[in-house]
Parts: structure tokens; sequence; C-alpha cells
């Protein structure tokens, strides 16, 4: 045997076994959290401006004040630091979803939308007070470009599509148009290179869906695929502006993977993650100090995991399971630039270019000092804004609230009819008052005497069924008897005569009662023959009652109770 060749540590042999050569670190085994140099036989970690070398020569962290994460719980975006632990609610509103959120963090305010509302709020970060709105139909995630403070928001008005909005300008614009079969799940905004990043899932019949990341200039044009993935299922972007990294979570192959999109890249993602205990069913996703925070649905936990090296991950407590957006607070995440459009002479929105900017009026670009139309502003009146209601200042209701207009139109007039149509039937049958009208069937037995004279007219009359006569008085109508020349009156036994007179003290005072009396049957048997004679002439003369004849009994404090016949 003959003698073995080895190499101090940072080098390697050459293929021929006998020469030493430099192993780049950098490139091999990515050492460092930010910038690696190599050097003969080692290398150095450096930081990008704003960070600085930790202790352990490998690691940055930022130069700015403290950062805190901030996640989105149901009606509620709440702040957590790590050293000490506090946990608080940063804003939140009332019985509505927050859909997406995020934040400008040098001018300390937030963006957020809810599922139930067509607005995109504008709130001060450290007040948790709502300070504007912007009309924005069924918004969902939202990405803020921190260098000219415009807004990208994803809308699902019919189809789905991006809008920029300017709460400066007071007006949002179309930039990306969905096809009608796209869903568009993420989206994150790279202000310092000028890029807009979105996910879209396109749904297939019998096959797999195909999820797309597509790049587009800040102002939408020059869209470019930068993956194609079918079967995948893309839930959250974020952006690494100094690196230039695009980090991406699939749900169904749960996984982090990585796109570098800068022009000299490969194009090929790679995978960071591959562990269901840490991508499950990922919701949010941010970046900082060279970390990615992932929060999964249903999980009360959170999990952050270093983007170098072993790529290792540790789990924290959120105390929560519905934790969807996550974002962190630190000034380092949003890098310091010069805005183009401080130059700009816009009447309406500026937003960025690909070289400088370009100026929209609503949807439409248009060039510098064009005034645009009232009608393309979007601006929700503070008042408005408390009150919840709807864009309604200068765009039309929502084919809703029409509806529901029209719908209490026509329950009102549905109810004015059915009034009308009962007063009309009520006076036609001459009812005009609201008297209180008891009405009862009182059969009379039979007349036990008949008498003729001139003033009163006396009677009793005697009931088949055993009960006890009473005898009552009324005032009846007069009627003459033919040969008599006098006047005759009836006097009869009733049932309800003791009702009447005992009713003189009661709660019916002034009232009238009708009482309907069907004629008395023909019970001249075991009568002499003068009273049946005498019967038979009173009812061939005098048909006082007849089938369903009505008397019109009234009662007074005065007089008693008086009885009238009405035919």
């Amino acid at each position: 045997m003959g003698a073995v060749c080895s190499c101090f540590p940072g080098y390697r042999l050459d293929v021929d076994q006998r020469t030493c050569i430099d192993v780049n670190e950098c490139e091999e085994s990515e050492p460092c959290a930010q910038l690696c140099e190599n050097t003969h036989g080692s290398y150095r970690c450096k930081c990008y401006p704003d960070f600085m070398l930790r202790p352990d020569k490998t690691t940055c962290k930022s130069i700015e004040s403290q950062s805190t994460l901030m996640f989105s719980t149901y009606n509620e975006v709440r702040s957590m630091t790590e050293q000490p632990i506090t946990l608080r609610v940063a804003w939140s509103v009332n019985d509505s979803k927050i859909a997406g959120f995020d934040l400008n963090v040098h001018k300390r305010m937030a963006y957020f939308s809810t599922d139930v509302e067509d607005v995109l709020y504008k709130v001060d970060m450290d007040k948790g007070e709502v300070k504007s709105g912007l009309w924005v139909q069924t918004p969902t995630k939202v990405a803020v470009d921190w260098i000219t403070d415009n807004v990208y928001v994803i809308t699902r008005a019919g189809q789905y599509g991006i809008k920029v909005c300017s709460f400066e300008a007071r007006m949002c614009g179309l930039i990306v148009q969905a096809n009608p079969r796209e869903t568009i799940r993420a989206l994150a905004v790279d202000a310092l290179s000028r890029r807009l990043f979105y996910a879209t899932v396109r749904a297939q019949s019998f096959n797999e869906p195909i999820t797309e990341i597509n790049m587009a200039h800040l102002d939408g044009k020059k869209h470019v695929t930068l993956l194609l993935k079918r079967g995948g299922y893309i839930t959250a972007l974020a952006c690494d502006p100094y690196k230039r990294e695009l980090y991406f979570v699939d749900m169904h192959t749960k996984t982090l993977q990585v796109f570098d999109y800068r022009p000299s890249s490969s194009g090929v993602p790679r995978t960071i993650i591959q562990k269901g205990n840490v991508v499950m069913h990922p919701s949010g996703l941010t970046i900082y100090e060279n970390q990615a925070f992932i929060v999964n649905i249903g999980s009360k936990e959170a999990v952050h995991c270093q983007l170098f090296g072993a790529h290792t991950c540790k789990a924290f407590n959120l105390n929560i399971l519905n934790a969807e957006d996550v974002v962190v607070d630190g000034a380092t995440r949003q890098p310091h630039a010069t805005n183009p459009c401080d130059m700009a002479k816009c009447h309406g929105m500026c937003v960025q270019a690909d070289y400088g900017y370009e100026c929209m009026c609503g949807d439409a670009f248009v060039g510098e000092n064009v005034r645009c139309p009232k009608e393309a502003t979007n601006e929700i009146l503070s008042s408005a804004l408390l009150n919840d209601e709807g864009y309604s200042d200068h765009h039309e209701s929502t084919p809703h609230a029409a509806v529901t207009i029209i719908l209490i139109l026509l329950l009102l007039a549905m109810l004015c009819t059915g009034v009308g149509y009962l007063y009309y039937r009520r006076v036609s049958q001459g009812h005009r008052d609201f008297n209180i009208n008891l009405h009862f069937q009182n059969p009379l037995s039979a007349f036990t005497s008949v008498g003729v004279g001139g003033g009163k007219f006396a009677g009793s009359m005697q009931q088949q069924s055993g009960i006890s006569s009473t005898t009552a008085s009324f005032d009846g109508d007069t009627h003459s008897n033919g040969g008599s020349g006098g006047t005759e009156k009836k006097q009869y036994i009733s049932p309800i005569y003791r009702f009447l007179r005992n009713s003189r003290n009661d709660s019916f005072s002034g009232a009238e009662i009708l009482l309907e009396a069907s004629a008395p049957p023909d019970e001249t048997d075991g009568l002499a023959t003068s009273q049946r004679a005498a019967r038979s002439a009173l009812v061939e003369t005098e048909s006082f009652y007849t089938a369903a004849d009505t008397i019109r009994v009234s009662h007074d404090d005065d007089d008693g109770a008086r009885a009238k016949h009405v035919a």
C-alpha cells in the first residue's frame, strides 16, 4: 500500500486524489441565514442592511425595535410578543369574520377586509381605530405596497380578480382578471422589486385541479407563469424582498417550498420542509429574519422554521383554533425605498410600474394631469362606515337592497288593499259603527192568552219545556186590527226576560241586542174554541212573528230594556 492523502477542514481532494481544493460551503450547505462569503478553507456570514449578525455568527437580527407577531382569529386581530410574552387584541370588528389583513409598518396603518361587507378598511395599528374605508365588492386577501401605500386585494365580483386601491386617491382599479373557472387563493407583493404574485386554482371536471403561481408588475402588466402544478393546492404566499425569493405552502403535498424569481434563477422550486406535523392545513405564512411562520387551521400552535441549514422547526402556543392570516409587525420586513409617485402628477391613483409609475382613473390607465370623474371614486363617508352601511354615496345600492325595498312595498300594498276591502264590505252591509250585538235564537213555544185593549197589550206565554214562565214588558210596535179601531200590542213570555231585567245595572248600558225569533209552532190543541178562533184571527191579521224575525232590544239605565221589531 502507498500513501493516502487527506485535506484540512474546508478543503477536499481533487480527482487526482493528491491535490486539495477549496470547498464552497455557501453553495453546498447554505450555512448562513442571509449572505454567505466563501473564503479559503472556510466561509463568512453577513447580513443585509438593517440587520446585524448575532453572536452565533450565522443568523441575523433586525436593528429596528422589537417585532410582534400579528394573527387573525375570526373577528379579531391579536398581537403577540416573545420577550416578555404578551398577548393583546390589536383591533376587532362586530360579528364579522376577518377575511384578510396586511400592515404598512412604517406608516403604522393596517388594512383588512371582512367576509360580509363590501369594504376595505384602514385602521390605526396603535389605537385600533378605523380611519376610513373604500367600497370593494366581496374583498378577501390583502397585500400592501409599503412604498406607495397602495393596497392590493382579491375580489369576487362575478369572476375573481385583483384590484389596487389608494386611500389617498379614494379609488380602486382592476388590474388582474381571472378566467371563469379559476379561483385566486393567495396574494403577495414585493414593493422593492415592484412585483405582484398570486396563486390560482383551476377546477377540472374529471381530473385533479391545476395550481399556478403568476407574477406581474404592480400595474398588472406583463404576466408570467412561474409555476404550473397539477394536483397541488397552494393556500399562502410570502416574499423575501432581500433575497428575491417567493415562499409558498401546499396543502395537498404538505410542503413549504421556495422559488427564486431573480432573472438569473433556474426557475425550479426547492422543497424546504416536508413534514406532516408542520404543514398540515396551512392558512397563513409570513417571512421574517430568515424564519417562516406558519399557521394551520384547527391547531392551537403555530410553527416557525429556519430557512437555512438544517431547517429546524419549533412550535409555539396561540391558545386558539381558528387562526388564519399571520403577519410580522417588524420594520425590516418592509425595506425602505424611494417612492416614484412623489414625482408624479396623477390626478387619480398612482401605482408603481416596471420603470417608474402609471396613473389610473378607476380601471383605466390615463396620462398625467387627466382629471378623473367623480364616479371613479370609491370612498365611503365616515358616517356610513360607522353605521355599517353599504357604499351608496357614489354608487348605486346593491341588488339585495333593491329587492328588499321592493318586497317591503309589495307587503304594504297588500296590507292596505286588505284593510280597504274589509272596510268596503262592512260599509256595504250597513255596519257603520262598532256596537256590541248579541244574537240569540229564541223559539217561542206558545201564546197562552190574547187580549185587545186601548192602551197596552198584556199577555203571557208558557214554555213547553217546563221552565217556569217569566213575564217581560216591552214597548212594542203598534199594530192595528182592522175592525177594532184601537191599537193592540202583544205581550209575551220570554226566557231572556230575566237577563234583560238583571242587566239594568250591568256594563251593557246603551248596548243593543238582536233577538232572532222563529215563528211559534201551531199549538191549538187543548185550547177552547173561542181561544183557538182568536189566535187564528191574530195570526192572519198580524204577522208579528215570521220565520227568522228579528227584534232589536236596547237597554239603557233610565228606561230599562226596550224591544223593537225590526223585520
